[in-house]
């Protein structure tokens, strides 16, 4: 079992490791290879941390408190430490979830119009402005910019 670190730019092992503070080589808490069948597992760098949290909580779980020379140790104060980030990871990843998500509204420039009507792998459009008026009458003479065509 290897535990390599860089920085958080390195990589995606890197980045979880930063997320859930395991950077420190005279404290190691997970190996890579943990790290990597995490990743492979949820692919998402935030919920693969919040995994991790869960793993290094685990193993705190099993400690059980010491105390000795003035200076005490408790187990139950990690895991609840490393439960509560992954719970904070995890809404976290859900809110970067739904930032990237929304709905679309296209057609509201001219250059984006004009770049989708010179696509030749875009599905035609159905609806268009004016398609029902009546080409060549007084009442409804359109200019379409992008065509330069009257109709």
């Amino acid at each position: 079992m290897t535990w390599t670190y860089t920085d958080p730019s390195d990589g995606p092992k890197d980045a979880v490791r930063f997320i859930v503070g395991d950077i420190d080589t005279d404290d190691q808490l997970v190996s890579d290879e943990e790290i990597f069948f995490l990743l492979d597992e949820f692919s998402d760098v935030y919920v693969t941390a919040a995994s991790v949290a869960e793993a290094i909580a685990a193993q705190f779980a099993r400690e059980i408190t010491h105390s000795g020379d003035g200076l005490s140790f408790s187990g139950s104060d990690l895991h609840k430490h490393y439960m509560d980030l992954a719970e904070r990871l995890r809404q976290l990843a859900k809110r970067r979830k739904r930032a990237g998500a929304g709905p679309y509204v296209g057609g509201i420039s001219w250059a984006e119009r004009e770049a989708a009507d010179k696509d030749s792998d875009k599905i035609p459009t159905a609806f268009r402005s004016h398609m029902h008026d009546h080409p060549n009458t007084s009442k409804n003479v359109h200019n379409d910019p992008l065509k330069g065509e009257q109709w």
